[in-house]
């Protein structure tokens, strides 16, 4: 073959697998042109549904070729529009929580809220509406300080008319009580009724009248440790308070509801405010005169409660 015709002839390869090489261009070109075709009717049906004022902030960018599913396409438009990924729901829930936990004890005055945390409770724990706080952390001893605190609305605040009272506690302290010993327990318990000699009292609590016939249970054996009972029929304790013999004690007062409904039997019985000029066996003792206060601001349907530290 002559030079002349072996050029030709590779010149005509060259043609062939030029023509070859642009047709598969085109397919090439074609097949792309569909798909980004149909993406973008995706894209458009996608960004129609973005509110007008995030699709203003930020431009909604396409999708990359290697999205797989319609799921993974949604959540990387919502990503690209927020401009942020949404948290684990437990972080979700842990933030909520610090949340509401600042927003129940931010009203608190900060005495209540100290002393709340002392027995690792907050302000969820304060039912009611009216509330005596009696701390003796302060004193580290059996001297205490007694306030009162009244709920408005959602915030606590200190009871008009009262100043800070003094007080006296068990001669062993406050801490974990139980029967024969003079600790006075700490915790958080309601106030359900008041007592006294007299056949009635200015107090907004309900009320038993003390007689000769009044006892209170402090025999753990007993099926009535930790009541109230008036002379019964069935006596079944070896020991108990016979409270008309305590005239200037108990001439006055109320009882908070630590150990009851049940009673566990030796975990301590017969907790009051009542008057006192000395450190008590368990009780919480202040003055008569401020004794009398104290019920007559007192109220069953504030649901009150006694908070001692």
């Amino acid at each position: 073959m002559s030079h002349r015709h072996a050029e030709i002839k590779d010149k005509r390869i060259t043609i062939a697998a030029a023509v070859s090489a642009a047709a598969l261009a085109a397919t090439v070109i074609a097949v792309v042109l569909v798909i980004s075709f149909h993406r973008n009717e995706n894209h458009t049906a996608f960004a129609n549904t973005v509110p007008s004022t995030a699709s203003q902030q930020i431009q909604v960018t396409s999708l990359t070729a290697n999205d797989s599913t319609a799921e993974s396409k949604g959540s990387d438009v919502a990503s690209t529009i927020t401009g942020e990924t949404e948290p684990p729901e437990d972080e979700q829930a842990e933030a909520f929580t610090e949340e509401q936990t600042e927003a129940l004890d931010k009203p608190l005055p900060q005495p209540l809220q100290n002393a709340l945390s002392l027995i690792g409770a907050n302000s969820s724990a304060l039912y009611g509406t009216q509330l005596i706080l009696v701390d003796s952390s302060q004193n580290g001893s059996s001297n205490a300080t007694v306030r009162l605190y009244q709920k408005n609305g959602d915030s606590w605040q200190a009871a008009d008319g009262f100043e800070e009272i003094s007080a006296f506690v068990g001669s062993e302290g406050v801490g974990e009580a139980s029967e024969g010993v003079s600790v006075t327990p700490m915790g958080l318990f309601g106030i359900p009724t008041a007592f006294g000699f007299d056949g009635s009292i200015d107090t907004g609590l309900d009320y038993f009248q003390i007689t000769d016939d009044t006892y209170w249970v402090d025999d753990p054996n007993s099926r009535y440790y930790n009541q109230r009972v008036e002379n019964p029929e069935d006596k079944d304790w070896e020991s108990a308070e016979h409270m008309i013999d305590f005239p200037d004690n108990y001439n006055c007062g109320f009882v908070f509801d630590y150990n009851m409904n049940p009673a566990a039997p030796g975990m301590g019985s017969a907790f009051f405010m009542h008057v006192s000029t000395q450190p008590t066996h368990g009780c919480v003792g202040v003055s008569q005169e401020d004794m009398l206060r104290i019920l007559q601001w007192l109220r069953q349907d504030a649901s009150p409660q006694i908070l001692i530290v």
